[in-house]
């Protein structure tokens, strides 16, 4: 349903509440009606009664929910979590093939969360709440569903499912990325920081090949890069900040020990630090060229 949608609803609900008492009717039958009306059956003598009852999730056999929840995606798994602790602990059961992440936050705009490099998911910021799209781009048309969730915010509900995905066992990454646009401020980079490494730390098995940032300082690229094993750990990536605060990243283990380096921006690192572990060899012909002009006695 699309976002707009379900505001109209929520908003009709919440006036009829005012108007007849919160007791009347539940929310479902409210809904039943309203999209009734809404399509011209105006019978108000209509007996629900002869109305075949469906079988809910909840009074189904387990392996008949797993049947069901293969053919889910991501995205509706991630709302069925939040129903119920029951179905929360069997969605995290579940095999997710997971092996890649990408998490950015765009300071009072959106969040987002892309995964397997062919799916994501938008958080963004309205006024009652948070509207969330998720897209599929493995379809021609990069399929969207769309909901919409009161009251919730975009860089809350995007760590949220976040930590959800991480909990599940079977998840394994082989590379995360961590993006932030250029002008957030420190506290707003905090506050999400808080909210990644919380999730990371709830996962069973935190491991990634590869941890990549955009516009982080240093100081929060070594709070990042500690979440993740050292012994796992083969390449460090980051883009648009300057080396102020750096002192803190290269006394990690993770630093150290790390293959490779891709760096996108100037940096004043005391040269000594590249040659403590394999990292050295990011360092390409072309840099390999210019050191040489610099340098040459």
């Amino acid at each position: 349903m699309h976002p707009s949608a379900v505001r109209l609803l929520k908003k009709s609900f919440d006036n009829f509440c005012r108007k007849v008492g919160n007791d009347v009717m539940p929310y479902s039958e409210f809904d039943f009606w309203y999209y009734r009306f809404y399509n011209g059956n105006h019978d108000l003598h209509y007996d629900r009664s002869s109305d075949l009852v469906p079988r809910s999730l909840s009074n189904m056999p387990l392996h008949m929910i797993n049947e069901i929840l293969n053919h889910v995606n991501i995205f509706d798994l991630l709302s069925l979590m939040k129903t119920s602790r029951s179905f929360q602990e069997i969605v995290q059961d579940k095999k997710l093939y997971i092996d890649s992440v990408e998490v950015g936050f765009y300071e009072g705009q959106y969040s987002r969360m892309r995964y397997n490099d062919r799916y994501e998911i938008s958080y963004q910021q309205e006024k009652d709440g948070c509207a969330l799209s998720y897209y599929d781009y493995t379809t021609s048309s990069y399929e969207v569903s769309e909901i919409f969730v009161v009251g919730e915010n975009y860089v809350d509900r995007c760590n949220e499912d976040f930590k959800l995905m991480m909990e599940n066992q079977s998840v394994q990454l082989d590379s995360f990325q961590l993006d932030f646009d250029d002008n957030c401020e420190q506290g707003f980079r905090d506050k999400c920081i808080d909210g990644v490494k919380k999730a990371l730390k709830s996962s069973r098995r935190v491991t990634s090949k590869s941890v990549e940032t955009d516009s982080v300082p240093f100081p929060d690229i070594a709070r990042l890069v500690a979440s993740f094993p050292a012994e796992k750990l083969e390449n460090i990536g980051f883009d648009g900040f300057e080396s102020e605060g750096y002192e803190q990243l290269i006394r990690l283990d993770q630093w150290k020990r790390a293959r490779t380096l891709r760096a996108h921006s100037k940096m004043t690192v005391p040269f000594e630090h590249f040659f403590m572990s394999s990292v050295s060899k990011f360092i390409s012909r072309n840099s390999q060229k210019t050191m040489q002009e610099h340098f040459v006695m």
